[in-house]
Protein backbone atom coordinates (compact mmCIF):
# COMPACT_ATOMS: atom_id res chain seq x y z
CA UNK A 1 0.00 0.00 0.00
CA UNK A 2 1.17 3.46 -1.16
CA UNK A 3 1.70 5.54 2.11
CA UNK A 4 0.20 9.08 1.06
CA UNK A 5 2.32 11.07 3.06
CA UNK A 6 5.16 9.65 0.41
CA UNK A 7 2.46 9.80 -2.26
CA UNK A 8 2.43 13.34 -1.22
CA UNK A 9 6.15 14.10 -0.97
CA UNK A 10 6.80 12.14 -4.16
CA UNK A 11 8.49 14.80 -6.49
CA UNK A 12 7.86 14.40 -10.08
CA UNK A 13 10.63 13.29 -12.62
CA UNK A 14 11.38 15.11 -15.57
CA UNK A 15 9.72 13.97 -19.09
CA UNK A 16 11.24 11.13 -20.93
CA UNK A 17 11.45 12.30 -24.64
CA UNK A 18 9.35 11.04 -26.38
CA UNK A 19 10.92 8.43 -29.20
CA UNK A 20 7.02 8.04 -31.11
CA UNK A 21 3.54 9.50 -30.78
CA UNK A 22 2.16 6.39 -29.74
CA UNK A 23 4.61 5.85 -26.80
CA UNK A 24 3.80 8.85 -26.06
CA UNK A 25 -0.17 8.63 -25.38
CA UNK A 26 0.55 5.64 -23.53
CA UNK A 27 3.13 7.33 -21.16
CA UNK A 28 0.33 9.98 -20.61
CA UNK A 29 -2.56 7.48 -20.07
CA UNK A 30 -0.12 5.20 -17.42
CA UNK A 31 0.76 8.69 -15.70
CA UNK A 32 -3.41 9.77 -15.28
CA UNK A 33 -3.68 5.94 -13.85
CA UNK A 34 -0.99 6.44 -11.65
CA UNK A 35 -2.26 9.81 -10.38
CA UNK A 36 -6.06 8.37 -10.33
CA UNK A 37 -4.95 5.78 -7.87
CA UNK A 38 -2.34 7.67 -6.01
CA UNK A 39 -5.44 9.96 -5.27
CA UNK A 40 -8.07 7.43 -4.05
CA UNK A 41 -5.38 5.64 -2.08
CA UNK A 42 -4.72 8.71 -0.21
CA UNK A 43 -8.34 9.76 0.17
CA UNK A 44 -8.89 5.94 1.52
CA UNK A 45 -5.64 6.00 4.13
CA UNK A 46 -7.48 9.49 5.30
CA UNK A 47 -10.62 8.27 5.91
CA UNK A 48 -8.89 5.17 7.74
CA UNK A 49 -6.00 7.23 10.24
CA UNK A 50 -7.70 7.65 13.50
CA UNK A 51 -4.28 10.26 13.77
CA UNK A 52 -5.59 12.36 11.36
CA UNK A 53 -9.03 12.45 13.07
CA UNK A 54 -10.01 16.50 14.49
CA UNK A 55 -13.72 16.10 15.61
CA UNK A 56 -15.35 14.45 18.10
CA UNK A 57 -17.26 11.15 17.21
CA UNK A 58 -20.84 10.77 18.23
CA UNK A 59 -20.87 8.53 21.16
CA UNK A 60 -22.16 5.15 20.18
CA UNK A 61 -24.68 3.80 22.69
CA UNK A 62 -22.73 0.72 24.33
CA UNK A 63 -26.35 -0.83 24.76
CA UNK A 64 -29.34 -1.36 22.92
CA UNK A 65 -31.68 -0.71 25.78
CA UNK A 66 -34.14 1.90 25.34
CA UNK A 67 -32.51 5.42 27.15
CA UNK A 68 -35.30 7.93 28.35
CA UNK A 69 -34.04 11.24 27.85
CA UNK A 70 -33.03 13.73 30.67
CA UNK A 71 -32.80 17.24 31.14
CA UNK A 72 -30.19 19.12 29.62
CA UNK A 73 -27.33 20.92 31.56
CA UNK A 74 -27.16 24.15 32.32
CA UNK A 75 -24.95 26.16 30.59
CA UNK A 76 -22.03 26.21 30.43
CA UNK A 77 -21.90 22.69 28.42
CA UNK A 78 -19.57 19.96 29.94
CA UNK A 79 -19.00 16.87 27.46
CA UNK A 80 -21.58 14.50 27.97
CA UNK A 81 -20.76 11.31 29.46
CA UNK A 82 -22.58 8.18 28.29
CA UNK A 83 -25.80 7.83 30.47
CA UNK A 84 -27.51 4.20 30.79
CA UNK A 85 -31.18 4.99 32.15
CA UNK A 86 -31.61 0.99 32.56
CA UNK A 87 -30.69 -0.88 35.06
CA UNK A 88 -28.43 -3.30 32.59
CA UNK A 89 -24.69 -2.94 32.22
CA UNK A 90 -22.90 -3.55 28.85
CA UNK A 91 -21.60 -6.54 28.94
CA UNK A 92 -18.36 -5.40 26.40
CA UNK A 93 -17.28 -2.91 29.15
CA UNK A 94 -17.58 -1.87 32.81
CA UNK A 95 -18.15 1.75 33.19
CA UNK A 96 -17.83 3.85 36.38
CA UNK A 97 -20.37 6.12 34.92
CA UNK A 98 -20.71 9.55 36.67
CA UNK A 99 -24.40 10.14 37.08
CA UNK A 100 -25.02 13.52 35.47
CA UNK A 101 -26.80 15.87 37.81
CA UNK A 102 -30.09 16.15 36.92
CA UNK A 103 -31.06 19.95 36.82
CA UNK A 104 -34.01 21.51 38.03
CA UNK A 105 -36.14 23.01 35.49
CA UNK A 106 -36.54 26.78 35.61
CA UNK A 107 -40.31 27.34 36.59
CA UNK A 108 -42.29 29.64 33.47
CA UNK A 109 -42.98 32.53 35.81
CA UNK A 110 -46.54 33.30 36.01
CA UNK A 111 -47.87 37.11 35.22
CA UNK A 112 -47.46 39.00 37.81
CA UNK A 113 -50.84 40.32 38.43
CA UNK A 114 -50.72 43.96 41.05
CA UNK A 115 -53.80 44.04 42.82
CA UNK A 116 -55.66 47.12 42.22
CA UNK A 117 -55.74 48.83 45.93
CA UNK A 118 -59.40 48.26 48.37
CA UNK A 119 -60.25 51.46 48.91
CA UNK A 120 -61.66 53.06 52.15
CA UNK A 121 -64.97 53.50 52.37
CA UNK A 122 -66.58 57.25 51.64
CA UNK A 123 -67.85 58.20 54.84
CA UNK A 124 -71.50 58.60 54.34
CA UNK A 125 -72.02 62.27 54.05
CA UNK A 126 -74.33 63.60 57.41
CA UNK A 127 -77.53 65.13 56.51
CA UNK A 128 -77.61 68.24 58.42
CA UNK A 129 -81.11 69.94 59.48
CA UNK A 130 -81.01 73.75 60.66
CA UNK A 131 -83.01 75.73 62.38
CA UNK A 132 -83.72 79.61 64.04
CA UNK A 133 -83.93 78.70 67.87
CA UNK A 134 -84.39 82.61 68.80
CA UNK A 135 -84.78 85.59 66.82
CA UNK A 136 -85.99 87.78 68.89
CA UNK A 137 -83.91 91.17 69.03
CA UNK A 138 -80.14 90.32 68.93
CA UNK A 139 -79.68 87.25 70.62
CA UNK A 140 -77.57 84.30 70.61
CA UNK A 141 -73.83 85.23 71.50
CA UNK A 142 -71.65 83.47 74.47
CA UNK A 143 -73.58 80.49 74.12
CA UNK A 144 -73.59 76.98 74.77
CA UNK A 145 -74.95 73.71 74.19
CA UNK A 146 -75.83 70.34 76.16
CA UNK A 147 -77.79 66.96 75.37
CA UNK A 148 -80.29 66.24 78.63
CA UNK A 149 -80.57 62.66 79.84
CA UNK A 150 -83.67 62.28 77.18
CA UNK A 151 -81.32 63.15 74.32
CA UNK A 152 -82.93 66.82 74.47
CA UNK A 153 -80.82 69.87 72.95
CA UNK A 154 -80.47 72.45 75.44
CA UNK A 155 -78.81 75.76 74.95
CA UNK A 156 -77.74 78.68 77.60
CA UNK A 157 -77.00 82.31 75.32
CA UNK A 158 -76.52 85.99 75.85
CA UNK A 159 -79.30 88.42 74.90
CA UNK A 160 -77.49 91.76 74.34
CA UNK A 161 -80.38 93.32 73.36
CA UNK A 162 -81.81 93.43 76.95
CA UNK A 163 -78.24 92.39 78.47
CA UNK A 164 -79.83 88.73 79.85
CA UNK A 165 -78.67 85.58 80.37
CA UNK A 166 -81.27 83.67 78.42
CA UNK A 167 -82.04 79.42 78.27
CA UNK A 168 -83.30 77.25 75.34
CA UNK A 169 -84.73 73.84 75.16
CA UNK A 170 -85.97 71.26 72.48
CA UNK A 171 -89.68 70.29 73.61
CA UNK A 172 -90.09 67.67 70.79
CA UNK A 173 -91.81 70.33 68.51
CA UNK A 174 -90.74 73.85 68.90
CA UNK A 175 -88.17 75.60 71.68
CA UNK A 176 -89.17 76.90 74.70
CA UNK A 177 -87.42 80.16 75.27
CA UNK A 178 -86.57 81.94 78.97
CA UNK A 179 -84.99 84.53 80.43
CA UNK A 180 -82.75 82.94 83.45
CA UNK A 181 -81.22 86.38 85.23
CA UNK A 182 -81.73 89.50 83.79
CA UNK A 183 -80.13 91.36 87.39
CA UNK A 184 -77.67 94.08 85.19
CA UNK A 185 -76.08 93.19 82.19
CA UNK A 186 -75.54 89.26 82.83
CA UNK A 187 -74.80 86.33 80.55
CA UNK A 188 -71.60 86.38 78.63
CA UNK A 189 -69.51 83.63 78.83
CA UNK A 190 -72.04 81.21 79.67
CA UNK A 191 -71.21 77.47 80.04
CA UNK A 192 -73.99 74.80 80.33
CA UNK A 193 -74.27 71.55 82.04
CA UNK A 194 -77.10 68.82 82.90
CA UNK A 195 -77.31 67.11 85.61
CA UNK A 196 -78.11 63.23 86.02
CA UNK A 197 -81.81 64.39 86.68
CA UNK A 198 -82.06 66.44 84.03
CA UNK A 199 -81.95 69.76 85.72
CA UNK A 200 -79.71 72.17 83.75
CA UNK A 201 -76.58 74.93 85.24
CA UNK A 202 -75.30 78.00 84.15
CA UNK A 203 -71.77 79.42 84.92
CA UNK A 204 -71.95 82.86 83.28
CA UNK A 205 -70.13 86.78 83.87
CA UNK A 206 -71.56 89.93 85.07
CA UNK A 207 -71.07 92.24 83.59
CA UNK A 208 -72.00 95.02 85.72
CA UNK A 209 -70.57 93.99 88.99
CA UNK A 210 -67.90 91.39 87.69
CA UNK A 211 -68.47 88.42 89.51
CA UNK A 212 -68.54 85.23 88.58
CA UNK A 213 -72.30 83.45 88.99
CA UNK A 214 -74.20 80.44 89.05
CA UNK A 215 -77.60 79.25 88.29
CA UNK A 216 -79.14 76.31 88.30
CA UNK A 217 -83.01 74.76 87.56
CA UNK A 218 -84.05 73.55 90.66
CA UNK A 219 -87.46 71.44 89.26
CA UNK A 220 -89.44 74.90 89.63
CA UNK A 221 -87.60 77.44 89.53
CA UNK A 222 -83.63 79.26 88.57
CA UNK A 223 -81.50 79.46 91.69
CA UNK A 224 -79.00 82.26 91.33
CA UNK A 225 -75.49 82.27 93.51
CA UNK A 226 -72.53 84.70 93.34
CA UNK A 227 -69.75 82.12 93.42
CA UNK A 228 -66.75 84.74 92.93
CA UNK A 229 -66.35 88.38 93.97
CA UNK A 230 -62.93 89.35 94.42
CA UNK A 231 -62.20 91.61 92.12
CA UNK A 232 -62.89 91.10 88.04
CA UNK A 233 -63.51 87.25 87.74
CA UNK A 234 -65.95 85.13 85.79
CA UNK A 235 -64.98 85.62 82.34
CA UNK A 236 -64.14 82.66 80.27
CA UNK A 237 -66.02 80.38 82.28
CA UNK A 238 -66.07 76.47 81.73
CA UNK A 239 -68.88 74.41 83.72
CA UNK A 240 -68.52 70.53 83.77
CA UNK A 241 -70.35 68.53 86.85
CA UNK A 242 -68.61 65.31 88.72
CA UNK A 243 -70.20 61.68 89.38
CA UNK A 244 -72.35 63.37 92.12
CA UNK A 245 -73.61 66.27 89.90
CA UNK A 246 -71.27 68.60 92.09
CA UNK A 247 -70.54 72.09 89.78
CA UNK A 248 -66.74 72.74 88.88
CA UNK A 249 -66.27 76.20 87.01
CA UNK A 250 -62.63 77.16 85.77
CA UNK A 251 -62.35 81.07 84.69
CA UNK A 252 -60.67 83.59 84.24
CA UNK A 253 -59.21 86.20 87.11
CA UNK A 254 -58.65 89.55 85.25
CA UNK A 255 -57.77 91.67 88.04
CA UNK A 256 -54.35 89.25 88.47
CA UNK A 257 -54.12 87.28 85.19
CA UNK A 258 -54.66 84.13 86.75
CA UNK A 259 -56.62 80.67 86.09
CA UNK A 260 -58.83 80.12 88.59
CA UNK A 261 -61.16 77.11 89.89
CA UNK A 262 -64.43 76.70 91.82
CA UNK A 263 -65.87 73.62 93.52
CA UNK A 264 -69.32 73.35 95.04
CA UNK A 265 -68.23 71.29 98.55
CA UNK A 266 -71.86 70.38 98.84
CA UNK A 267 -72.58 73.81 101.20
CA UNK A 268 -70.15 76.46 100.03
CA UNK A 269 -68.23 77.22 97.12
CA UNK A 270 -64.42 76.48 97.15
CA UNK A 271 -61.97 78.62 95.65
CA UNK A 272 -58.64 77.97 94.57
CA UNK A 273 -55.98 79.19 92.22
CA UNK A 274 -54.66 76.90 89.75
CA UNK A 275 -52.42 78.68 87.54
CA UNK A 276 -50.75 82.29 88.79
CA UNK A 277 -47.79 82.63 86.23
CA UNK A 278 -49.05 86.25 84.68
CA UNK A 279 -51.93 86.41 82.63
CA UNK A 280 -52.91 83.26 81.74
CA UNK A 281 -56.42 81.34 81.84
CA UNK A 282 -58.62 82.97 79.15
CA UNK A 283 -60.24 80.09 76.68
CA UNK A 284 -60.11 77.64 79.27
CA UNK A 285 -62.04 74.63 78.74
CA UNK A 286 -63.27 72.32 81.95
CA UNK A 287 -63.48 68.47 82.00
CA UNK A 288 -64.03 65.92 84.56
CA UNK A 289 -62.57 62.19 85.00
CA UNK A 290 -63.35 59.05 86.52
CA UNK A 291 -61.99 60.09 89.73
CA UNK A 292 -63.39 63.62 89.66
CA UNK A 293 -60.30 65.44 89.13
CA UNK A 294 -60.57 68.57 86.72
CA UNK A 295 -58.46 68.75 83.90
CA UNK A 296 -59.01 72.24 82.11
CA UNK A 297 -57.27 73.62 78.83
CA UNK A 298 -56.66 77.16 78.46
CA UNK A 299 -54.35 80.25 76.66
CA UNK A 300 -51.11 81.56 78.02
CA UNK A 301 -52.06 85.55 76.52
CA UNK A 302 -48.29 86.53 77.86
CA UNK A 303 -46.43 83.81 75.61
CA UNK A 304 -49.67 82.96 73.41
CA UNK A 305 -49.13 79.28 74.23
CA UNK A 306 -51.68 76.25 74.95
CA UNK A 307 -51.85 75.31 78.41
CA UNK A 308 -52.96 72.11 80.49
CA UNK A 309 -53.59 72.20 84.07
CA UNK A 310 -54.33 68.46 85.93
CA UNK A 311 -55.67 67.71 89.57
CA UNK A 312 -53.21 64.80 90.52
CA UNK A 313 -54.91 64.68 94.13
CA UNK A 314 -52.48 66.36 95.96
CA UNK A 315 -51.48 69.38 93.21
CA UNK A 316 -52.15 70.80 89.91
CA UNK A 317 -50.13 69.49 87.29
CA UNK A 318 -49.32 72.17 84.41
CA UNK A 319 -48.27 71.82 81.26
CA UNK A 320 -46.90 73.71 78.02
CA UNK A 321 -48.98 71.73 75.72
CA UNK A 322 -48.14 73.91 72.36
CA UNK A 323 -45.63 76.56 71.69
CA UNK A 324 -45.12 76.70 67.79
CA UNK A 325 -46.25 80.42 67.54
CA UNK A 326 -49.37 82.13 68.34
CA UNK A 327 -51.81 79.18 69.85
CA UNK A 328 -54.32 78.24 72.19
CA UNK A 329 -57.08 80.49 71.32
CA UNK A 330 -60.42 79.05 71.59
CA UNK A 331 -59.73 76.01 73.18
CA UNK A 332 -61.89 73.03 74.12
CA UNK A 333 -60.70 69.57 76.12
CA UNK A 334 -62.24 66.35 76.30
CA UNK A 335 -61.32 63.15 78.14
CA UNK A 336 -61.78 59.82 76.52
CA UNK A 337 -62.52 56.60 78.78
CA UNK A 338 -59.27 56.35 79.75
CA UNK A 339 -58.80 60.15 81.03
CA UNK A 340 -56.84 60.70 77.84
CA UNK A 341 -57.23 64.44 77.24
CA UNK A 342 -57.80 65.94 73.52
CA UNK A 343 -57.69 69.74 72.99
CA UNK A 344 -58.43 71.95 69.84
CA UNK A 345 -57.59 74.97 69.30
CA UNK A 346 -56.58 77.73 67.40
CA UNK A 347 -53.27 78.60 65.28
CA UNK A 348 -53.58 82.07 65.12
CA UNK A 349 -50.07 82.39 63.63
CA UNK A 350 -51.16 80.12 60.63
CA UNK A 351 -54.91 80.45 60.64
CA UNK A 352 -55.56 76.58 61.80
CA UNK A 353 -57.72 74.30 63.62
CA UNK A 354 -55.23 71.88 65.42
CA UNK A 355 -55.48 69.55 67.76
CA UNK A 356 -53.64 68.38 70.72
CA UNK A 357 -53.67 64.53 72.35
CA UNK A 358 -51.55 63.35 75.45
CA UNK A 359 -50.17 60.22 74.91
CA UNK A 360 -48.20 59.09 78.02
CA UNK A 361 -46.11 61.80 78.62
CA UNK A 362 -46.15 63.34 75.35
CA UNK A 363 -48.45 65.69 73.52
CA UNK A 364 -48.60 65.23 70.09
CA UNK A 365 -50.24 67.66 67.58
CA UNK A 366 -51.39 68.00 64.54
CA UNK A 367 -53.20 70.40 62.38
CA UNK A 368 -56.78 69.64 61.50
CA UNK A 369 -57.95 71.94 59.03
CA UNK A 370 -56.20 74.33 56.70
CA UNK A 371 -58.14 75.50 54.59
CA UNK A 372 -58.54 79.62 54.51
CA UNK A 373 -58.32 81.63 58.51
CA UNK A 374 -60.33 78.66 60.48
CA UNK A 375 -60.43 77.41 64.19
CA UNK A 376 -62.12 80.17 65.82
CA UNK A 377 -65.07 79.08 68.23
CA UNK A 378 -63.92 75.52 68.61
CA UNK A 379 -65.63 72.84 70.37
CA UNK A 380 -65.09 69.33 70.75
CA UNK A 381 -66.27 65.85 71.97
CA UNK A 382 -65.66 62.51 71.42
CA UNK A 383 -67.66 59.51 70.03
CA UNK A 384 -68.23 56.33 71.96
CA UNK A 385 -65.20 55.25 69.99
CA UNK A 386 -63.05 57.95 71.53
CA UNK A 387 -62.73 59.88 68.02
CA UNK A 388 -62.79 63.69 67.98
CA UNK A 389 -65.45 65.59 66.81
CA UNK A 390 -65.43 69.63 66.17
CA UNK A 391 -67.26 72.16 65.29
CA UNK A 392 -65.71 75.52 64.54
CA UNK A 393 -65.71 78.84 62.27
CA UNK A 394 -64.08 79.94 59.43
CA UNK A 395 -63.49 83.81 59.09
CA UNK A 396 -62.46 84.10 55.49
CA UNK A 397 -66.19 82.77 54.56
CA UNK A 398 -68.14 83.44 57.83
CA UNK A 399 -69.13 79.44 57.72
CA UNK A 400 -70.04 76.69 60.63
CA UNK A 401 -67.33 74.17 59.74
CA UNK A 402 -67.68 70.40 60.99
CA UNK A 403 -64.51 68.28 61.27
CA UNK A 404 -64.45 64.34 62.84
CA UNK A 405 -61.89 61.44 62.63
CA UNK A 406 -63.00 58.26 61.07
CA UNK A 407 -60.08 56.73 62.85
CA UNK A 408 -57.83 56.78 59.86
CA UNK A 409 -58.66 60.74 58.12
CA UNK A 410 -60.24 63.92 58.84
CA UNK A 411 -63.76 64.17 57.25
CA UNK A 412 -64.09 68.06 57.06
CA UNK A 413 -67.78 69.68 56.01
CA UNK A 414 -69.25 73.38 55.76
CA UNK A 415 -72.47 72.59 57.10
CA UNK A 416 -73.95 76.00 57.04
CA UNK A 417 -72.72 78.36 54.28
CA UNK A 418 -75.08 81.18 54.54
CA UNK A 419 -73.47 84.64 54.58
CA UNK A 420 -71.76 85.06 58.42
CA UNK A 421 -72.98 81.94 60.55
CA UNK A 422 -71.27 79.85 62.69
CA UNK A 423 -69.15 81.90 65.47
CA UNK A 424 -69.89 80.77 69.23
CA UNK A 425 -70.37 77.44 68.38
CA UNK A 426 -71.08 74.87 70.73
CA UNK A 427 -71.16 70.96 70.16
CA UNK A 428 -72.50 68.04 72.19
CA UNK A 429 -73.28 64.27 70.92
CA UNK A 430 -76.21 62.70 71.85
CA UNK A 431 -76.95 58.81 73.27
CA UNK A 432 -76.32 57.59 69.25
CA UNK A 433 -73.38 59.80 68.67
CA UNK A 434 -75.46 62.56 66.72
CA UNK A 435 -74.17 65.76 66.41
CA UNK A 436 -75.67 69.09 68.02
CA UNK A 437 -74.15 72.27 67.69
CA UNK A 438 -75.69 75.61 68.41
CA UNK A 439 -74.50 79.19 66.69
CA UNK A 440 -74.57 82.59 65.95
CA UNK A 441 -75.92 84.28 63.04
CA UNK A 442 -74.33 87.30 62.73
CA UNK A 443 -76.25 88.80 60.06
CA UNK A 444 -79.17 88.60 61.24
CA UNK A 445 -78.33 88.27 65.47
CA UNK A 446 -80.03 84.98 65.56
CA UNK A 447 -79.44 82.21 67.72
CA UNK A 448 -78.92 79.15 65.33
CA UNK A 449 -78.79 75.48 65.98
CA UNK A 450 -78.14 72.57 63.18
CA UNK A 451 -78.28 68.73 64.16
CA UNK A 452 -77.82 65.29 62.47
CA UNK A 453 -80.48 62.65 62.97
Amino acid sequence: MINPENAQKEEPKEPTPRPSSSKTRIIIVSIMLIVITVATISAAGLLMNPNTQTTTPTPTPSSTSNINPTEPTPTPTANPTQTDNTNESSSDTTQDATPTPTSTPTPTPEPTVTPSPTPSPTPTPLTWTSQIVDESGEVGIYLSLAIDPNDTPCISYYDSTNMDLKFAKWTGSEWHLETVDSDGNVGCFSSLAIASNGNPCISYYDSTNHYLKFANWTGTAWEITVVDSDGDVGSYSSLALDSNDNPYISYYDETNGHLKLAKWTGSSWSIETVDSAFDVGVYSSLAIDADNNPHISYYDKTNADLKYAKWTGTNWNIQTVDTAGDVGISSSLALDSSGNPYISYLDNTNGDLKLAKLSGSTWNTQTVDSENFVGWYSSMALDANGNPCISYYETTGAHLKYAYWTGSEWTIATIDSSPAVGSYSSLALDSNGNPHIGYHDSNNADLLYISVG
